[in-house]
């Protein structure tokens, strides 16, 4: 190991994330950026006035939701309750703030793999990679989704090395479980990670499960005495397919399902019905649409798969210098150093690398089959191909173990 990464200790990543922590505060104080937020804010204030899980006006307009996981309004509601107006300001501190300690994470990660190395690597590249330094600016999901997708590796790892005892099984279950109501999209692997890796131990296996449904369970409760549906994370499904239809998310013409009359009547429907109403309406013009046209949903879904590893169509004409520098040139390197780092961890820790593709295959291909409309779907799991692209910066492959 070469000399500058042994000087890479923790006391010296802290002081590092101290810096981040103090430069980030500092942009927004100084610079004042707009604060951009959508639907979980709304519902969040809802929250915080006391009309239940809601999405709407502030009159008699708004009505109870499922159409977003419930972790990250709740998160947002707790900020709403304690500073009032100065709350969006409140909840992008502290989106810094657990951004900036991030990279502590990556060590304990790497370290815990036996990867020290990579870990460090990664996370100098996390510390400097531009769109998180940016991102937490914005008031979506993605800015708790990603500490607490690293929270749960470093739990995980834990867990099996444990063999996941009374304790840390519930830990761990019902962090999934949070995880899960934080990005619905998780599931799948974080049941597959849990099916694999304790698949000799059921005592474990029932500890975990048990615990990550708690939440779970109480979510779904709430939305069958609210809906009468089953709905275990939230309600859009079809919806997403749906708009997946929508020209303006391919960014191309040739991919036109639907006519003007059929998008304007379903943008009437939204008017009086809710969102868990409209999955009906969805599901038919989605179903309708695709039977018509199957090869060209086919090339859609190929041309959103590539999307996803470049940028959303809605910046083809915005390539301002801010995205340029702090979106489109990011995602052009770790591209690059994607492909060749991975071929370096497959000779090295074939397994790693398996768990890293397979993850981020399984993220493109629900994002490919229905729309890449937001920066933010690729965001969730950058942070994962960090470990990989890091093998391109180690002064020997033999270090990685």
């Amino acid at each position: 190991m070469s000399a500058w990464l042994i000087r890479l200790n923790t006391p010296l990543f802290t002081r590092l994330c101290i810096v981040s922590l103090v430069l980030r505060i500092a942009f927004i104080l100084l610079t004042r950026p707009h604060i951009h937020a959508v639907e979980d804010f709304n519902i969040a204030e809802h929250l915080a006035r006391g009309d239940g899980f809601a999405y709407g006006g502030f009159e008699d307009d708004f009505h109870p939701t499922a159409m977003k996981a419930p972790v990250y309004p709740f998160f947002l509601a707790l900020f709403i309750w304690a500073f009032g107006d100065a709350s969006k300001l409140a909840i992008v501190m502290v989106q810094h703030a657990l951004f900036a300690f991030l990279p502590m994470l990556f060590l304990r990660i790497g370290t815990a793999l036996k990867m020290e190395t990579l870990g460090k690597i990664a996370a100098l590249m996390f510390l400097f990679h531009p769109s998180y330094l940016y991102y937490p600016t914005v008031i979506e999901a993605t800015n708790l989704f990603v500490p607490l997708a690293l929270c749960w590796c470093a739990v995980a790892i834990r867990a099996v090395k444990s063999s996941a005892t009374l304790r840390d099984g519930a830990l761990f279950g019902v962090l999934s479980g949070v995880l899960i109501l934080t990005q619905p999209i998780a599931l799948l692997p974080i049941v597959a990670c849990i099916a694999i890796g304790f698949r000799t131990n059921a005592k474990s296996l029932l500890i975990i499960f048990t615990a990550m449904l708690l939440p779970i369970g109480v979510w779904t409760a709430r939305n069958w005495l609210t809906f009468e549906k089953v709905i275990p994370t939230k309600s859009p499904f079809y919806m997403n397919l749906y708009v997946g239809l929508l020209p303006e998310y391919s960014g191309l013409k040739q991919f036109e399902f639907l006519d003007s009359t059929k998008i304007q009547h379903l943008n009437s429907l939204q008017k009086v019905h809710d969102d868990v109403q409209m999955e009906s309406h969805y599901k038919a013009a989605f179903i309708n649409a695709v039977k018509e046209k199957p090869l060209q949903y086919a090339q859609k879904t190929c041309w959103q798969a590539l999307l996803y590893w470049l940028f959303p169509p809605r910046y083809f004409e915005n390539l301002s210098l801010q995205f340029v520098v702090v979106r489109l040139l990011p995602v052009v390197v770790l591209n690059a150093l994607f492909v060749w780092g991975t071929v370096k961890v497959w000779h090295i820790r074939r397994e790693i690398a398996l768990s890293i593709l397979l993850v981020l295959l399984y993220f493109t291909t629900v994002y490919a089959l229905t729309h890449v409309a937001n920066i933010r779907f690729k965001l969730d799991i950058e942070w994962l191909e960090l470990f990989v692209c890091a093998a391109v910066f180690q002064p020997k492959p033999q270090s990685l173990q």
